[in-house]
């Protein structure tokens, strides 16, 4: 069921329609006519309750439609972003919250962040894992489970954000929305300068290669994709 548009039909098997609502943004259900049967799906996760006098039912906790919020705070505390309480930072028609949870964007935003650091540590010391700081890797990765939390990342993981974190890097944590296979992943670009041209970049080491996904045919081992 959508939000913002005709919930659709629910028809028998005679193909008589038993069933039709208009879902509002919020979620609540304008039901047309007097139905002769009952459906109980709403937004994406959520159930309704009758015996709860309307609430909608979200995995992790409760949601009145009529407020457009949850009844109990989100479990996540403050990572949930500023209003605990809130669906989807008030943006009901862009995006949706199966479990009552951000938490799947904050484990991207660790695994982002620590593969990252991992990929860069082996790439300078010569692919050497007994040699990787881990708990440099584990900081990282907190970090970037905070990054994943904010209010405002629905948005960023929407349109592709990248960020420049220096000259020769980017990180792109949610992917980009060009269309490319392995564009449309979790990557970072970053470029290998050539100490003998200047202002250029190794062979198949520019800034155009999605990390560590491509592969070119001038790499030697498999951490030149890092």
């Amino acid at each position: 069921m959508r939000q913002g548009s005709k919930g659709g039909d629910m028809t028998d098997a005679a193909k008589a329609k038993v069933w039709d609502a208009y879902v509002e943004p919020y979620g609540q259900a304008k039901v047309f006519g007097t139905p002769s049967a009952g459906l109980d799906i709403r937004l994406p996760g959520q159930f309704l309750e009758a015996e709860s006098g309307g609430l909608h039912q979200n995995w992790f906790r409760n949601y009145d439609p009529t407020l457009g919020r949850y009844i109990e705070a989100d479990p996540l505390g403050i990572d949930a972003g500023q209003n605990p309480y809130a669906y989807v930072d008030g943006r009901p028609t862009e995006y949706s919250d199966p479990e009552g949870l951000i938490i799947p964007l904050i484990i991207e935003g660790a695994l982002v962040g620590g593969g990252i650091d991992l990929g860069l540590q082996l790439l300078n010391n010569g692919g050497h894992f007994e040699c990787v700081n881990w708990k440099q890797v584990g900081k990282e990765a907190l970090i970037g489970a905070a990054f994943g939390g904010i209010a405002e990342v629905g948005s960023l993981a929407l349109v592709g954000k990248e960020f420049t974190i220096a000259k020769n890097l980017r990180i792109a944590p949610f992917g980009n929305r060009t269309g490319h296979p392995t564009g449309e992943l979790p990557h970072y670009h970053r470029s290998v300068p050539n100490p003998k041209r200047a202002g250029h970049s190794m062979p198949g080491q520019s800034m155009k290669r999605h990390r560590p996904w491509d592969s070119k045919p001038s790499d030697r081992r498999f951490l030149d994709r890092f």
